[in-house]
């Protein structure tokens, strides 16, 4: 009994040429110069054409083409075309060693080294890193995304804190208020570097008060000048000056006089450990003048300063 079946097949064939072109394509370069010199042996038929003239055919054609162009135009035209050529000295003699090769490494035998980039944690993310070990909830933290989003490149807080909870609270639908807001911002003002986010100088420079190692009175009088009296410390406006009467490139009553010419009414207190052989040939000092004793406390200078401010010390007081 007959049958029929339908069957589709999918076949190439090659002919020999491309066979034979596939077989050139995969021969490394030394291989396929001594196949061309071995074919030009055995067929004498074949020559080399080492300098290939342009066609004249494609010459008059680039004339009638160009009319408006000059001689010397066409002349750059034809030294451009042969520039592009590429012969097969030029594949044989490509650079095919490698960057890792003698000839790629630098004339003077010293390797080129790049040193790496080292990786870098911006400032805003370590001091979130930071506010998160605290005990704080999750709209603190919100809060302090927002906060440190809006410092700029300064470090300070340019922006109004009642505009940032009003964004905040339009945005999350919450009811934050501009006291939490404080209290968060004050925390963030102690972090480490101290200061970041502040909205003026004076909040910065308190900040890093609170976070000195000074001693506690010394650190309590700067906190006062930066928070009560800082435009008086900006615009230089001293009532006294406490200086060391022996230093370097100036004595203390040198730099007193000069500062004299510009504030005459400047209270000075000198600091020296010399006081007897510096003032022996001196009974009385200027007024509003006064020396102290070293080595002295905190304490003792601060109230020395009291007593020459309330014009209650006198020379014959500190000498004794």
């Amino acid at each position: 009994m007959l049958s029929l079946h339908q069957q589709l097949k999918l076949g190439l064939k090659l002919t020999p040429q491309q066979v034979q072109y596939l077989k050139l394509l995969q021969l490394p370069s030394l291989s396929l110069e001594q196949r061309v010199k071995l074919e030009l042996e055995q067929n004498p038929m074949l020559e080399v054409a080492e300098d290939l003239e342009p066609v004249q055919e494609e010459v008059e054609a680039g004339k009638e083409e160009s009319d408006g162009e000059t001689d010397k135009d066409v002349e750059k035209q034809e030294e451009r075309k042969e520039d592009e050529g590429y012969t097969l000295e030029d594949y044989i003699s490509d650079d095919n060693a490698g960057h890792k090769s003698p000839e790629s490494l630098p004339q003077n035998g010293e390797e080129e080294y790049e040193s790496p980039l080292p990786a870098s944690v911006p400032l805003t993310e370590r001091l979130l890193t930071q506010f998160r070990m605290l005990d704080v909830e999750a709209e603190e933290e919100l809060i302090a995304e927002e906060i440190l989003g809006n410092v700029d490149e300064d470090g300070y807080l340019r922006r109004d804190l009642a505009l940032i909870v009003q964004d905040l609270n339009l945005t999350y639908n919450l009811t934050l208020s501009v006291e939490r807001a404080e209290a968060v911002l004050h925390k963030i003002l102690n972090l480490d570097p101290p200061g970041v986010a502040a909205r003026t100088l004076p909040e910065c420079l308190a900040a890093q008060l609170r976070c000195t190692n000074a001693p506690p009175a010394l650190r309590e009088l700067a906190y006062r000048v930066v928070t009560q009296h800082f435009d008086d410390f900006r615009q230089k406006r001293f009532d006294i000056l406490v200086t060391d009467l022996m230093m370097p490139k100036m004595m203390g009553d040198e730099l007193a006089r000069r500062l004299r010419h510009e504030e005459p009414a400047i209270k000075v207190l000198y600091l020296t450990g010399f006081s007897d052989r510096l003032f022996k040939d001196k009974t009385t000092l200027w007024e509003d003048e006064a020396f102290l004793d070293k080595p002295c406390t905190v304490k003792g200078l601060l109230q020395a300063v009291a007593l020459l401010n309330s014009g209650r010390l006198e020379a014959k007081d500190v000498s004794d």
